[in-house]
């Protein structure tokens, strides 16, 4: 039996299915959504959150420049645009870009569409780039169909006993082979961490959605998979090979890793994602 969830959002048929042109005729004007939408330019993204229209280019109301549907605040108007969220959240988690970017490199993936956290996934319908974009929380949806080149639609898991579909244009090319990449690369994160919860002896969490379908997977051919321990040494290799070259072309100085290690103790070094 499929698990039901509830959300803070409409459950009449008129409001089951979204798109940009829609949410800009619905809201914030609607009478029926009124008590779901919330102003909220603090807004955080988070796992509640289930999809993020980008309006960044002609903001709703002039100063809107986000629209967020999500099961627990219901609909958010902020005027955040999509790179200030997603940066902050990047910044703020413990395995942030650099260690993704890292492992995305190991596996021979070079489109950059997910920020990966394993029972958690978010998914830009652009890529990280300079332009602001759309997102989807990967863990609330149970299918996503392109449409044609640049247009996609994606259903949600099961909430308040029915399925809410977000449609999209302007999306990436490629965008389904792109969306089993991302898939994948969340796996092997997520496998990376559960190796190493095994070495704690602490155990593993199951997800069943998106993210776990096998038939959705970007299958890779590889030797040797990478280890979290390997990432995040390689990770600190890199930036120690980076200011060292700094160093000595600005400087003449010889940087050695001791003075890397006593350096990033005074620096709060932030990891965006753009």
């Amino acid at each position: 039996m499929t698990a039901n969830h509830q959300a803070n959002l409409p459950t009449a048929t008129e409001f089951q299915v979204w798109d940009k042109d829609k949410i800009r005729e619905y809201i914030p004007h609607h009478d029926a959504l009124k008590k779901y939408i919330t102003i909220n330019s603090d807004y955080e993204v988070q796992p509640s959150m289930i999809v993020l229209f980008d309006f960044s280019s002609e903001p709703i109301a002039t100063k809107y420049k986000s629209v967020i549907f999500d099961t627990q605040a219901g609909i958010i108007l902020t005027t955040k645009n999509s790179r200030q969220l997603f940066n902050s959240l990047s910044k703020n988690s413990t395995l942030g870009l650099k260690y993704q970017n890292k492992l995305r490199e190991q596996l021979g993936l070079k489109r950059k569409h997910v920020f990966a956290l394993g029972n958690y996934a978010y998914f830009s319908l652009n890529g990280f780039s300079q332009i602001n974009t759309s997102w989807l929380a990967l863990h609330q949806f149970s299918d996503f169909i392109q449409l044609a080149e640049t247009e996609a639609q994606a259903s949600t898991i099961q909430l308040n006993s029915t399925q809410y579909l977000f449609k999209f244009s302007s999306c990436a090319p490629q965008i389904q082979k792109r969306l089993h990449e991302s898939i994948t690369l969340n796996q092997e994160l997520k496998q990376t961490a559960i190796n190493f919860q095994r070495e704690l002896g602490l155990n593993q969490t199951i997800n069943n959605n998106l993210l776990t379908e096998e038939e959705r997977l970007f299958k890779l051919q590889m030797a040797n998979k990478p280890s979290l321990a390997s990432l995040i040494k390689q990770v600190q290799n890199d930036d120690f090979e980076q200011y060292s070259f700094f160093m000595k072309s600005q400087t003449g100085m010889i940087w050695t890793k001791n003075d890397h290690q006593t350096g990033l103790s005074f620096t709060k070094r932030n990891n965006l994602m753009f």
